[in-house]
């Protein structure tokens, strides 16, 4: 157990780079229209009427809608800027969730499409995607065991060729060949 958890620890943050990149983009995006919304309701809200401003030992009137804008920039500044930032790092946990399963199953599929289906998709505890890995695992140990069922025919029909007469014993003998070289070219999952 102790060694599972040491072999998926994480080790880069970013994966990709351009999909967690827009994700922090479009968070960050969301929350500072957030606060512009809610800065303008604020504002047409206050429009219209006066303020009295004490500043720099006198009294000021002025409109409250300057007064709201320039008192919530003045306060609020190092809150947006450190909410922006806690926000973008926890985007980046949080897509980091989900770039680290496509990552292993780009991996899986490329070693798919090389034959090699001997590998296993693992996630980490809290990682998405989980159903479709668990399919992509079944679907390589289905093929793997369709291929060794395969072999073993080819094997019976190897042995059944000694019944057949010379001519088509070499022609089937030749294609049941092309046919282990094919299944050959597998690297298979083996059962557990």
């Amino acid at each position: 157990m102790e060694q599972a958890k040491n072999r998926y620890k994480r080790r880069n943050y970013f994966i990709n780079r351009e999909m967690q990149g827009k994700l922090i983009f479009y968070y960050f995006m969301l929350a500072f229209l957030t606060v512009l919304l809610f800065m303008a309701t604020s504002t047409l809200i206050a429009s219209g009427q006066l303020s009295i401003v004490y500043d720099n030992y006198r009294i000021v009137v002025e409109k409250s809608t300057c007064t709201i804008i320039r008192d919530m920039l003045k306060a609020n500044w190092i809150v947006m800027l450190t909410g922006g930032l806690l926000l973008s790092i926890a985007v980046m946990f949080i897509s980091h969730r989900i770039a680290g399963p496509l990552y292993r199953f780009g991996k899986t599929l490329d070693a798919m499409l090389d034959r090699d289906l001997s590998q296993d998709i693992w996630l980490r505890q809290k990682d998405e995607g989980k159903p479709i890995a668990r399919q992509l695992n079944r679907f390589n140990m289905m093929l793997s065991e369709d291929l060794a069922a395969m072999e073993n025919l080819c094997d019976a029909m190897e042995a059944e060729l000694d019944a057949c007469p010379e001519p088509q014993r070499a022609k089937l003998s030749e294609r049941l060949s092309a046919l282990r070289d094919r299944i050959a070219a597998y690297k298979r999952m083996s059962r557990k």
